[in-house]
């Protein structure tokens, strides 16, 4: 079973849209919400296919790769991470474009 914990400032962001700065990680997701640094992470698994193309499971250790993107799905584990960017999903949108150039 695949628990991951995101806390608000001690408040569910369920209720309120999240922004820059907030503390994030609410109930049990499938899918990391937006791009983020953890500061807390306990045997935490992530597929990041969507930055890596083939499915590559990655276990998040806080000293060498702290840092979750946006859309990477959970697989196990239990996490808190400091949200960086808002809904635009900025590292995102930057991690594509540079893809897209090498491409050509």
């Amino acid at each position: 079973m695949t628990l991951i914990l995101f806390i608000c400032l001690a408040k569910k962001v369920n209720l309120i849209p999240p922004n820059f700065g907030d503390l994030q990680f609410e109930g049990s997701l499938k899918m990391v919400p937006a791009d983020g640094v953890l500061f807390h992470a306990n045997s935490l698994k992530i597929d990041e296919q969507e930055i890596t193309g083939p499915h590559d499971i990655v276990q998040k250790d806080l000293q060498i790769d702290p840092f979750v993107l946006s859309d990477s799905k959970l697989i196990e584990g239990i996490g808190t991470m400091l949200r960086l960017i808002n809904n635009n999903k900025t590292v995102k949108k930057i991690l594509d474009r540079k893809v897209q150039k090498s491409d050509y």
